[in-house]
């Protein structure tokens, strides 16, 4: 669980597949997590199910545990991230996202790095989770209001959210709120597709088009990964955000991920 590696990484609205044996460890051992912030044996029963859900062979495994451990504990933050996944309309999810994000608040305790206090991941997953969710219903306000929670409680960023924020920073038109957050992560970036075609998408639609240096700045994002531009001459249509998935930088998966942050034509 170091932040994203420069030759494979992941994404995703799940939690990583080490988070479950780790919760198991913070729970165990005497000392890592203070009584108080320790779910009840109901609450703890319905997160092992809920871990179970998330690393699940099929859909249909998925939906079956993730209602096991809603009713073994209406309140556990995952299980409803779980039922948020499966609800019946737009404002039945909305409601059970910020119902995660309720009750995962009351044991998120912050810190220098409130990652690594696993009982804080719920907190942070269900925000992460609510924003893809607006991004992809092209709610870019709210959805970036989220990111930049977590970018803001979370410097160094485990989950990514920097560029989500940034990509929904841009499609709300807030030009300078996502060039701070370039600016913040610029270090290390140099051969990161995801950064630098975010980077060439807002000097593009900050300047409408008129930019001298976009150009060269999309030369650069192509160096880094070129299939992105196959999947525009293809018209192929944005993926749904990964629950969960790994790729190496440069790689077609990679591709689709970024295409889907910048959501339209880069020519």
């Amino acid at each position: 669980d170091e932040p994203m590696a420069e030759k494979l990484y992941a994404i995703g609205t799940d939690p990583r597949p080490t988070e479950k044996s780790l919760w198991e460890t913070s729970m165990t051992t005497g000392g890592v997590v203070i009584p108080e912030r320790k779910p009840t044996v109901a609450g703890g029963r319905a997160q092992l199910l809920a871990y179970e859900a998330y690393l699940a062979g099929t859909e249909k495994e998925r939906r079956t545990l993730s209602k096991r451990a809603h009713e073994m504990d209406q309140n556990n933050p995952d299980a409803l991230l779980l039922q948020a996944e499966i609800a019946e309309n737009h404002d039945a999810a909305i409601a059970l996202y910020e119902r995660a994000i309720r009750e995962a608040s009351r044991t998120f305790e912050a810190g220098e790095n409130p990652w690594q206090n696993i009982p804080n991941r719920p907190f942070m997953r269900a925000a992460f989770a609510y924003g893809v969710f607006l991004f992809e219903k092209g709610q870019y306000d709210d959805a970036a209001s989220l990111f930049l929670d977590l970018i803001k409680i979370n410097p160094t960023d485990h989950q990514g959210a920097r560029y989500e924020a940034v990509a929904s920073l841009i499609h709300a038109k807030r030009y300078e709120e996502a060039a701070e957050i370039l600016i913040r992560y610029e270090k290390g970036s140099t051969n990161d597709a995801t950064y630098l075609y975010l980077d060439w998408k807002l000097e593009h639609a900050g300047s409408n088009g008129e930019s001298e240096n976009a150009e060269e700045m999309l030369k650069a994002a192509e160096r880094a990964n070129g299939h992105v531009l196959h999947l525009q001459t293809f018209r192929v249509a944005p993926i749904a955000y990964p629950k969960f998935q790994e790729f190496e930088p440069g790689s077609q998966e990679e591709a689709r991920y970024i295409w889907l942050l910048i959501g339209e034509a880069v020519r």
